[in-house]
């Protein structure tokens, strides 16, 4: 593919191992345009009727590939298996909260047994007694 140049193919997944595989067959170049053109039309034809709420026709165009989308995202939890990266982006950001939260209930242990043993006298306290 030439930048600069208009090409009339269709890029595709292959699965020999190359990326993509460029369609060169007028006769699919020609199917899939017929199919845009029919589903363009059939969301035109619902989406711009002024009478659609009445007639209880409304909604919306069936798009498979839309389908097939909504139906990835809902179900995608059903199939999850936990790998190396999910353990690794979990502990990412997991770990340094937890230790932030660790290191303040330490701070505030300190502070508060300070306080208790009479460490601190009652005008230094920066702060009041936190229970936890």
């Amino acid at each position: 593919m030439v930048f600069g140049k208009r090409y009339e193919g269709i890029l595709y997944p292959d699965p020999s191992g190359t990326p993509y595989k460029i369609i060169d067959d007028p006769a699919l170049i020609e199917k899939k345009n017929k199919m845009r053109a029919a589903l363009r039309e059939e969301y035109t034809k619902k989406m711009y009727n002024p009478y659609r709420r009445a007639t209880g026709i409304g909604g919306h165009p069936f798009d498979p590939m839309l389908i097939r989308y909504n139906s990835m995202m809902r179900t995608q939890t059903q199939y999850f298996r936990p790998g190396p990266r999910f353990a690794a982006v979990t502990a990412a950001f997991i770990l340094p909260i937890m230790l932030v939260v660790y290191l303040q209930e330490k701070k505030i242990r300190e502070n508060n047994y300070k306080i208790y043993t009479g460490q601190v006298s009652y005008e230094d306290r920066a702060y009041e007694i936190k229970y936890t």
